[in-house]
């Protein structure tokens, strides 16, 4: 009873952690999509607050910005690797006109990410683009190494197909992974 105690807060602990950085995340949408330069679809100075923002977000890869018609508006990435070609997640953005977030993204040496898309409107409303955060799971996993955990415990992190994003021991060989579904999983 005592160590399911301590795993039912652990994994507690886990969901309020990812809730609030998405939570934060959402918020840093909100006030991009509101900025004039995203508003006014200006690709050097959304670049440059995109590139300025980067610098206190670790965890972020990459913020881009997607015009309606597909094409890309302006970028900062804060690394060569992080790439948004033959993503459809823009695509998902604008025409769900909705928040998006894609599969698990492997990428070159491990670094595993995700994309998240927001809709941007005008002041009339109208969908004019997509702003993409591609975020650094390893970041986010580097602080789940430090949660206090009872011994033996293990916080995987998965989407909800089943795939593990992040997981305290042996990520390595798990995250990409699905989840058996012969065993049932705990949601908190």
């Amino acid at each position: 009873d005592d160590l399911r105690d301590e795993a039912v807060v652990a994994a507690s602990t886990t969901s309020a952690f990812v809730a609030r950085y998405l939570d934060g995340l959402d918020l840093l949408a909100t006030s991009l999509r509101l900025h004039p330069a995203v508003q006014g679809l200006d690709r050097a100075a959304a670049s440059d607050v995109f590139a300025r923002m980067l610098a206190d977000n670790p965890a972020l890869l990459t913020v881009v910005l997607v015009g309606r018609d597909g094409r890309e508006v302006a970028r900062a990435s804060n690394n060569n690797e992080a790439s948004f070609e033959d993503d459809d997640w823009a695509a998902m953005v604008i025409t769900a006109a909705t928040r998006s977030v894609s599969p698990l993204e492997p990428g070159k040496r491990g670094l595993n990410s995700v994309t998240i898309g927001y809709p941007v409107r005008n002041n009339a409303g109208e969908l004019i683009a997509a702003l993409g955060f591609r975020i650094r799971l390893q970041a986010i996993q580097a602080v789940f190494e430090r949660f206090p955990l009872p011994q033996g415990s293990v916080v995987t992190v998965t989407d909800e197909h089943g795939t593990i994003l992040a997981r305290t021991v042996n990520p390595d060989q798990y995250v990409g992974q699905r989840t058996p579904r012969s065993r049932p999983l705990d949601q908190i």
